[in-house]
């Protein structure tokens, strides 16, 4: 895992209940993605979303809907023009399956891609490791566990390619 940036709870105060907070304007919440090292480059966070760490980049003029999670451990880059439905989780970190007195095994982690123009449903769950190809589209509900190709509509669990778009 690279620096970790989400260190201490001053941090998560600032970036995920003030920036978090409905009763805050666009402008506010974005000043304080950034002084928490979140850039959103454009791209709108509405209210309720929680980031583990700043390991996140955010192309241009996306959005994000309410009550996303970024369990981002390890780093998420969002291309531009993502949006996210409201609730949608993206994980970038899981355990191995350990022995039968804990399940739970060692930690391990990878990143996340999602690429220009896609569009993530509502309460989809994109799992470590996977890349969403642009033009994607991720129907509410979905669990993403591998990488998708260009221009599909990928549904269900896990989530299968649907059609081409």
């Amino acid at each position: 895992m690279g620096e970790q940036r989400h260190v201490n709870r001053v941090w998560s105060l600032k970036v995920n209940t003030l920036a978090a907070s409905p009763f805050l304007t666009g402008n506010v919440r974005e000043r304080l993605y950034r002084s928490g090292g979140i850039e959103p480059n454009g791209t709108q966070i509405r209210t309720g979303c929680w980031f583990f760490s700043s390991e996140i980049t955010f192309g241009e003029g996306g959005m994000v809907n309410a009550g996303c999670h970024f369990e981002n451990r390890e780093p998420v880059k969002v291309g531009a023009r993502v949006f996210f439905g409201p609730q949608v989780m993206v994980g970038t970190s899981t355990h191995a399956v350990g022995p039968a007195d804990q399940r739970a095994g060692h930690y391990e982690g990878a990143p996340v891609e999602i690429g220009n123009g896609a569009w993530i449903g509502a309460r989809a769950l994109i799992l470590p490791g996977v890349s969403v190809s642009e033009g994607c589209v991720i129907a509410a509900g979905a669990v993403v566990n591998r990488n998708t190709e260009p221009h599909g509509l990928y549904a269900g669990v896990p989530a299968r390619r649907i059609r081409d778009l």
